[in-house]
């Protein structure tokens, strides 16, 4: 400490002593609005034991997240910005030394499967549409539109699986298998959508994995 708390008054004194701790002072009156030396000390001390209570603080809760008792789950989603910032998330994790215990992946589109060929063409998919789905002749111009939506869709859930297979083989072996949880019509906001979100966190629902 460069302040005495028996020092109270005068700037004079700390000029004839040391001209630096003067300017520091000096400026420190400006920042803060305290004129005293006394208050000065008083400000220091302060901070002083408020440093050393955050660094103890700190120590205690560093020890804590590096425990063998604690575990993180990380909750991400299979779009491709939020996949990359979970990969950063999970580096990060490793060099603290913290462990990670399980993967939920949320709002995941599930590519669906049929006993036909894997690809199939537009054209292809309007002939079963017309054959599957009986409109009025004024709302068959709809079948090319359901064709569209169900491609699209199909091409987004392959690309999404695609690139979770791709996170989830570079997690460690000791990460629980990720939970997949599909993106629902709803938002789980009452006791209905809670439950069933809760079934597929703790694996009783419908099982969600690539076609």
């Amino acid at each position: 400490r460069f302040i005495r708390p028996s020092v109270t008054t005068g700037w004079a004194a700390f000029s004839l002593v040391n001209r630096t701790t003067t300017f520091l002072l000096q400026k420190i009156e400006e920042a803060t609005g305290i004129s005293t030396l006394g208050e000065i000390a008083e400000f220091f001390t302060i901070m002083e034991r408020m440093l050393e209570d955050f660094s103890t603080r700190f120590a205690r809760v560093s020890e804590l997240l590096a425990s063998p008792e604690t575990a993180f789950v990380l909750v991400t989603s299979p779009e491709e910005a939020v996949l990359a910032e979970a990969e950063e998330l999970h580096a990060g994790l490793e060099r603290l030394s913290v462990n990670l215990k399980a993967v939920v992946v949320n709002r995941v589109h599930e590519e669906w499967s049929s006993k036909g060929p894997h690809q199939i063409s537009r054209h292809t998919l309007i002939q079963r549409l017309r054959k599957t789905i009986h409109l009025p002749s004024n709302n068959a111009a709809h079948l090319p539109w359901l064709a569209d939506n169900f491609l699209a869709y199909q091409t987004l859930a392959r690309g999404e699986w695609r690139r979770l297979e791709h996170f989830c083989h570079g997690l460690p072996a000791n990460v629980l298998p990720p939970q997949y949880v599909p993106a629902l019509p709803t938002l789980p906001v009452d006791l209905g959508g809670l439950v069933t979100f809760q079934s597929y966190l703790f694996g009783t629902g419908q099982e969600t994995g690539s076609g």
